[in-house]
């Protein structure tokens, strides 16, 4: 039996260069940066000090406020929800679909939670010398937090099961956890699913928000990360033979996916379609692939093949 078609007929972003489909199109297409010197937390002493920040915070307010979302909500589950409201409207799908026909596929690890408020209680922890950590204190502050939700907010799924329960979806559910392909395989998995008939549409896609303390540490333990701070704007250059290292950054991008046939019935606005997708492992070395590229190679042959 042929595999239906599947076409993109809604988009959501939120980005450091820009929040809405629009918006962003047009930063990109004129070579915005959205790379920085990080402001919100001081990471004097680092190798790298900039991140790609979404910082337009007037208008995430008034995205927040117009969506009803809870102040406590973390930055990584406001985004993906309101990534996946934009995605939404713009398809318009409306009642046509039944809540179990519908599908969520999101790439997160969830924003790390738990990393970024044991910084933010060791800061408040600090003792009277401002260096060292007060273990009585931060004892105390961490008492304050614990809670049914502080502790429901810590799994990566919960991002997922948010934008679920605000969209009614009861179909399939996956939330996934492979570094930096996790939204790409999201899409890619939601388009498995509409293909072997588990759903008809989905929320595919991803979300994340790890500019911290820790992680900015980890990842330059790591070596990743680019150190190029007299230029922040001009760091991120990844085809670039000079290139030192990636910029650390936060947003999320939602896509709906639904079967073409449905999507000419109910006279939708078809983007794009999602011809092939492929994947492989190049179990070389956890943060580098192999040098023959052999990894991406086989998973570009395998989408051209599926397509």
């Amino acid at each position: 039996m042929d595999k239906p078609r599947v076409v993109v007929t809604g988009v959501g972003v939120i980005t450091p260069i820009g929040i809405g489909v629009e918006n962003y199109w047009k930063a990109a297409l004129a070579g915005a940066s959205g790379s920085r010197l990080i402001t919100h937390f001081d990471p004097a002493g680092l190798p790298s000090r900039m991140a790609a920040v979404v910082r337009e915070e007037e208008e995430l307010q008034r995205v927040r406020s117009r969506l009803g979302v809870d102040a406590e909500e973390s930055r990584v589950a406001f985004f993906a929800l309101a990534a996946a409201s934009m995605a939404a409207e713009g398809c318009a799908w409306g009642s046509y679909y039944r809540s179990d026909r519908l599908g969520i596929f999101v790439g997160t690890s969830g924003g790390r939670v738990d990393l970024q408020r044991m910084a933010e209680i060791a800061y408040r922890s600090r003792a009277e010398n401002g260096r060292e950590i007060s273990v009585p204190a931060y004892i105390k502050e961490y008492c304050k937090n614990l809670n049914g939700n502080f502790v429901l907010r810590l799994f990566p799924q919960y991002v997922t099961a948010l934008v679920a329960g605000r969209f009614g979806i009861t179909g399939s559910s996956s939330t996934i956890q492979t570094a930096c392909t996790s939204s790409a395989q999201a899409v890619g998995e939601a388009l498995r699913a509409i293909q072997r008939g588990s759903v008809d549409a989905a929320l595919s896609g991803g979300s994340e928000c790890i500019v911290s303390p820790i992680e900015l540490q980890l990842f330059c333990l790591l070596g990743a990360l680019s150190r190029r701070n007299g230029e922040p704007e001009r760091a991120s250059r990844p085809f670039d033979a000079e290139r030192d290292g990636f910029v650390l950054g936060e947003g999320a991008g939602v896509l709906v996916l639904e079967r073409l046939d449905h999507a000419l019935e109910r006279k939708a606005p078809i983007l794009a379609e999602l011809a092939g997708y492929g994947t492989s492992c190049d179990a070389y070395r956890v943060t580098d692939e192999a040098p023959d590229g052999r990894g991406a190679i086989l998973a570009m042959r395998r989408a051209l093949e599926d397509a």
